[in-house]
């Protein structure tokens, strides 16, 4: 019995062109992305401690630099911008106040008015949760 003679027609090969191309897309995508955060947040000097309790996932971020000034978003903001803000991103969101934490990021070199004030406005509008954002010491 003569079996036939089998055809190799040649090596598989795996084209790796388009893996390439998905990797650099994400690369980019996480570079812009970091990025975009970091010019989120005001360059501040934050408070040092030696302990703190846990960082909790934030609904709003609100920095205030040493010249009293309110950053929100990447954009200087009054009090009554920012409690709109926050107010229009809480009707967006579906979530009642009392659910959103306020992280608040202050420089140490600024007095404490504006944060009282903010304070003060946060629990008029619902939100009983803030965080204050330091940085911890080695």
């Amino acid at each position: 019995m003569r079996l036939a003679a089998r055809h190799s027609g040649g090596t598989l090969g795996f084209n790796m062109t388009s893996m390439i191309d998905i990797v650099f897309l994400l690369i980019i995508f996480f570079m812009a992305v970091s990025q975009f955060n970091r010019t989120l947040d005001a360059q501040l000097q934050l408070t040092e401690v030696r302990e703190g309790g846990e960082a909790l996932e934030s609904s709003f971020i609100v920095n205030i630099d040493a010249q009293q000034r309110y950053l929100v978003g990447g954009k200087w903001v009054t009090l009554d911008q920012l409690i709109q803000t926050l107010l229009d991103e809480i009707r967006r969101s579906g979530r009642p106040a009392d659910q959103w934490i306020v992280r608040v990021r202050c420089d140490r070199q600024q007095d404490s008015a504006r944060l009282n004030e903010l304070v003060q406005r946060l629990a008029r509008v619902g939100v009983t949760d803030m965080q204050l954002s330091v940085n911890r010491q080695r």
